[in-house]
């Protein structure tokens, strides 16, 4: 009986130490899980920084290529304008000469007209 209650306390202790293995197989295992999602997690924040910084690098280059394209596009404008801004500065230049001639005439044909008014004297001067 002795040897009965022995070989049942093996049989009882054999069980429990492959109930035990399978459980510490369970918690490597979960703890493995644990390891992986936490590794994903603190690696997915990074990486949606890092793929969100290339986004932005790329952007950045189409708009200074859009921005390099406009300021060629602004100076050949300019180059455009720029003979007709200088024939309306020319034009604006004859203008105001062609007033200061009339003027200049006016004041000549005014001191004109008062020398043909005053009267000569008789004595054969002129």
């Amino acid at each position: 009986m002795l040897a009965k209650i022995a070989k049942e306390h093996q049989t009882q202790q054999q069980e429990l130490r492959t109930h035990n293995e399978l459980l510490r197989n369970e918690a490597t295992k979960a703890a493995g899980n644990l390891s992986d999602a936490l590794t994903d997690v603190l690696y997915a924040n990074p990486s949606s920084v890092f793929h969100n910084q290339r986004e932005i690098e790329s952007e950045t280059k189409k708009l200074q290529a859009s921005i390099a394209k406009y300021q060629k596009q602004t100076q050949q404008w300019i180059d455009l304008v720029a003979p007709f801004n200088n024939s309306l500065k020319e034009l604006g230049d004859i203008q105001n000469w062609a007033k200061t001639i009339e003027t200049d005439t006016s004041v000549i044909l005014g001191t004109y007209a008062q020398i043909q008014a005053k009267p000569r004297p008789a004595g054969g001067q002129k």
